[in-house]
């Protein structure tokens, strides 16, 4: 969760855009789906890797779409601006990339210090 803590401390004081910081959240996920080779590509490793992480995910599977809801937010505890969640995007779409799986939504849930993605095969 240190991790998490330090980037999104790192997109708060460079007060990165959104664009910048999914960029920056997709070459993060790739890099660490490939660190994890038995889970590579995979909707559970992406889950195991996002407990690691300290977002605590749930998952809620109904046929091709699969709704991942994540009760804890580490980037939240640094910095509450809007590039947060564009990183932990970033960090979804970088994971599922190589997978027959692609995020659809991610939602912030009231404050924020919870959201929820919708994932689906394709």
């Amino acid at each position: 969760a240190a991790t998490v803590e330090m980037l999104g401390a790192l997109v708060d004081h460079a007060e990165l855009s959104t664009e910048a910081a999914t960029v920056a959240g997709i070459e993060l996920g790739r890099r660490r789906a490939l660190t994890h080779t038995a889970d590579t590509a995979t909707l559970a490793g992406l889950v195991a890797d996002q407990r690691r992480l300290g977002f605590a995910p749930q998952i809620d599977a109904d046929g091709d779409t699969t709704c991942i809801s994540f009760a804890a937010c580490p980037l939240r505890a640094v910095t509450t601006t809007d590039s947060v969640c564009a990183l932990h995007r970033g960090l979804l779409d970088g994971w599922l990339s190589q997978s027959d799986h692609q995020v659809t939504t991610l939602v912030a849930d009231g404050d924020g210090a919870a959201c929820h993605a919708l994932v689906t095969a394709h």
